[in-house]
């Protein structure tokens, strides 16, 4: 046995793959910390992401209703025959937006 384990660490063999392996070792110890850090990096990056989303769907749900009530009031604004209807609906898009300013306060004081 302790002439099979001489021959091994004497071969050529032995002495390449050894070689070989010291070498590699290095890279491989880095690619593993490359990857480690920038897999941190990548998660910092969808934090903030995901966090503006938050923030900004809301925002441009309210921006949307502003814009259907300015457009109601433009359309109804000459005090024809739909004027009563326009009121309505102003009406009624002032409630749903005064709602979403509402849960978007809720939304970032929470």
């Amino acid at each position: 046995m302790f002439a099979t384990l001489l021959q091994f660490a004497t071969s050529l063999r032995a002495r390449l793959l050894l070689g070989t392996c010291a070498m590699l070792l290095p890279l491989v110890v880095l690619a593993v910390a490359g990857y480690l850090l920038f897999s941190s990096v990548i998660d910092g990056f969808n934090n903030v992401v995901d966090s503006v989303f938050r923030q900004m769907v809301p925002v441009s749900f309210l921006e949307k209703s502003v814009e259907q009530a300015r457009a109601v009031l433009r359309a109804g604004g000459d005090g024809g025959s739909g004027a009563a209807a326009a009121r309505v609906r102003f009406r009624e898009l002032s409630q749903h937006t005064d709602e979403t300013f509402r849960l978007l306060i809720e939304a970032s004081s929470g």
